[in-house]
């Protein structure tokens, strides 16, 4: 093998090391196998979501008689256009919030995978937005042509 060969192989191996760090590109595997996020329902079919590095799968729970919890989707709202998060929004009643042990609304849970997520109960304010600010990237900035 020349040096040149190998030169190339290895920029092409950067080249996508860079985009999948980034998500410009979809992680394809298992795909058609797994319901959407937004179709989870328990413990199991959150753990066979393959989350992207730097876009978890926030999963708030919430109740239509929580006083704070439209504050906290509000939040979420806005913030989907500036982090990389898939957001799934669970009712108390929903049998993850029992396997959560969520007692505190509105309650979040960062999803990135079986040994790597995090239980936030009780948010008030702007406690989602340091949240997400802390655990998300934030999305890529898009250059018009006159740029």
């Amino acid at each position: 093998m020349n040096g040149a060969s190998a030169g190339t192989g290895d920029l092409a191996l950067i080249g996508i090391l860079i985009a999948t760090l980034f998500g410009l590109m979809e992680q394809d595997v298992g795909k058609a196998a797994h319901p959407p996020p937004s179709q989870v329902d328990s413990l199991e079919a959150l753990e066979a979501l393959k989350p992207r590095v730097g876009c978890p799968i926030v999963v708030q729970f919430g109740s239509e008689r929580c006083a704070h919890c439209p504050q906290t989707t509000l939040r979420l709202s806005q913030l989907t256009a500036d982090y990389t998060f898939e957001w799934v929004y669970k009712d108390v009643s929903a049998d993850l919030c029992e396997e959560f042990q969520i007692t505190r609304l509105p309650a979040l849970v960062i999803w990135s995978g079986p040994e790597a997520y995090s239980v936030h109960e009780g948010l008030r304010g702007a406690q989602a937005d340091s949240i997400i600010k802390d655990c998300c990237w934030p999305r890529k900035v898009e250059l018009d042509a006159d740029f």
